[in-house]
């Protein structure tokens, strides 16, 4: 997984999982992550070192990890998103294709 798509999948993972972990670790998530701020950065904001942000960030990513393999919430999600595209591209019938996009924004919007 490259940076790109490590951020994307944290972002995903913390979008779904954020509530579970402490306001603080998801604060130093979502900078890291969503915002796209340094470890240096976040070090002189929280006053803390560079490691200490780095620890806090792998021990965030552990636990959306764990939260993920133990729920897979965001894999199921993307499961029946890859299900309905193939679905489309299968179906001509527009009131199925309603449905079918009905079934995509529940799963984009947590229903």
């Amino acid at each position: 997984m490259n940076n790109i798509e490590e951020r994307d999948y944290y972002n995903n993972l913390l979008d779904i999982y954020g509530e579970l972990l402490s306001k603080k670790q998801k604060t130093i998530l979502y900078e890291a992550f969503s915002l796209d701020i340094s470890y240096s950065e976040l070090a002189i904001e929280y006053n803390v070192s560079r490691s200490a942000i780095n620890d806090a960030i792998q021990k965030g990513k552990d636990k959306l990890d764990k939260f993920e393999k133990d729920l897979k919430i965001y894999e199921n999600s993307v499961k029946t998103l890859e299900i309905t595209a193939k679905l489309k591209e299968d179906n001509e019938d527009l009131k199925d294709n309603q449905l079918i996009d009905e079934i995509e924004r529940m799963n984009k919007h947590g229903i």
